[in-house]
């Protein structure tokens, strides 16, 4: 499974845990989100340093994801995900 599909089947887990207000369960999401992107070779954004942001974000990108999808998926704005992949480019 590539990183663009599943951002997608987890961030819809989370937005329906979140619309039952089950904030835990939404963060376990999120977590599970990111291991299964770490075992397909896209590394989490928890906790993270810029430098490491950028190279996360650089990653999404080069997996195939759009900015939007990164920025879903590390739950910041578009402006910042393309100023991240801007940063780890230099």
């Amino acid at each position: 499974m590539e990183g663009p599909e599943i951002i997608e089947r987890y961030r819809v887990e989370i937005d329906e845990l979140e619309a039952r207000r089950d904030f835990s369960g939404a963060n376990r999401k999120r977590i599970e989100m990111h291991k299964a992107l770490r075992a397909a070779g896209v590394s989490g954004d928890i906790g993270m340093s810029r430098y490491q942001r950028e190279k996360h974000a650089q990653r999404l990108k080069r997996a195939g994801c759009s900015a939007e999808e990164i920025a879903k998926a590390m739950e910041v704005s578009v402006s910042e995900v393309r100023s991240l992949i801007k940063g780890a480019s230099r």
